[in-house]
């Protein structure tokens, strides 16, 4: 099956791009302003974007800052913008000294960018400092570029990904990085070297050697056994899965990750929920940003790179509808096990 993906992409703005100062003339910003919230902000669609927020989540501060020095009234069309923009960022830590300009803004942003697996997709600067730096051989785009449809065009490409395990992981780079909370539903995910238990295992390593948060709960959803086949071995069936996909998931865990299996009687799709944790009463709760509808999962046994599978972003009703689905309709799964 030969399908199509728009998987996650990385932007980074530095502080001028949001400064009247950076163009000709108030209704210039204003142009600029509209077009990026345009593509940037998906109200009820997909939404395939984050933002850097770089130095420790120092940039998005800056941005602020920038922002409130403008006069009334363009400041609160900006300032509104700001506020759509906040779910979109992700934290990186600092590469370096504090950033005292928006040409060491735009510096931090492609020295956080160097390794493939960490790489920003697009960084973008206010016209002065593009040029500045261009000239020094750094490769970065003036946010005049924002405006082109070329500058927006990979930005949508559909890749193909093919059905090779480490392919699709390569795909999900941005979520292994940021995300605090990953949660796979196959219903596939029986705890042998034959079914799409590998797939889970590459994912929860990857995340754990590149994240930048110091813990990452994984939530893993399989489907037990045959609920119409229910007989006096059921139980023994049902103990016997979930102990082969405990064994495995043991190979993985660590400090870092934080691993709880659910077990349900039935399930729907191959799902990726991804976003952050947060603590309550002593426990990490997840909050789902992303998710990922996962046509087909790759096995180990597969590695031909001529057969493709389709995955999709979710739009925000289904990102909630999936969330409810799992963590707040009532449904009951057959066993829940923290390894």
């Amino acid at each position: 099956m030969k399908g199509l993906v728009r998987m996650l992409k990385e932007i980074a703005l530095t502080p001028e791009v949001f400064n009247p100062n950076s163009y000709s003339n108030e209704d210039n910003l204003l142009s600029h302003m509209r077009t990026m919230g345009s593509r940037l902000l998906f109200y009820s669609g997909a939404n395939p974007f984050m933002l850097s927020n770089l130095y420790d989540g120092s940039l998005r501060q800056e941005i602020i800052k920038t922002v409130q020095a403008i006069e009334p009234p363009i400041k609160y069309t900006i300032q509104n913008m700001c506020e759509k923009l906040a779910p979109l960022f992700v934290t990186r830590p600092p590469m370096g000294n504090w950033p005292d300009s928006d040409e060491n803004w735009a510096l931090e942003a492609i020295n956080s960018s160097q390794n493939n697996d960490k790489k920003i997709n697009r960084i973008v600067a206010c016209e002065e400092t593009a040029k500045s730096l261009r000239t020094q051989g750094y490769k970065l785009s003036g946010v005049f570029e924002t405006q082109d449809e070329v500058f927006w065009q990979d930005m949508y490409s559909h890749d193909h990904i093919p059905m090779i395990i480490q392919e699709q992981i390569s795909s999900l780079r941005l979520i292994c990085l940021h995300a605090g909370f990953i949660a796979v539903s196959s219903a596939y995910i029986k705890g042998t070297d034959t079914d799409e238990t590998e797939f889970v295992l590459e994912l929860i390593k990857k995340t754990v050697y590149l994240n930048y948060n110091s813990i990452v709960l994984f939530h893993v959803h399989a489907e037990g056994p045959d609920i119409h086949e229910a007989g006096p071995d059921y139980e023994n069936r049902l103990n016997h899965l979930t102990t082969n996909i405990k064994q495995k998931l043991l190979e993985v865990s660590n400090d870092k990750a934080k691993i709880i299996l659910y077990v349900w009687p039935k399930l729907r799709e191959r799902i990726l929920l991804a976003g952050i944790s947060t603590t309550r009463d002593g426990k990490l709760v997840p909050n789902a940003r992303w998710g990922i509808h996962l046509g087909h999962i790759a096995r180990p046994n597969e590695k031909s790179t001529s057969d493709y599978t389709e995955w999709k972003i979710l739009g925000k009703c289904g990102l909630m509808d999936w969330h409810r689905y799992f963590y707040s309709d009532g449904l009951a799964p057959l066993v829940i096990i923290e390894i």
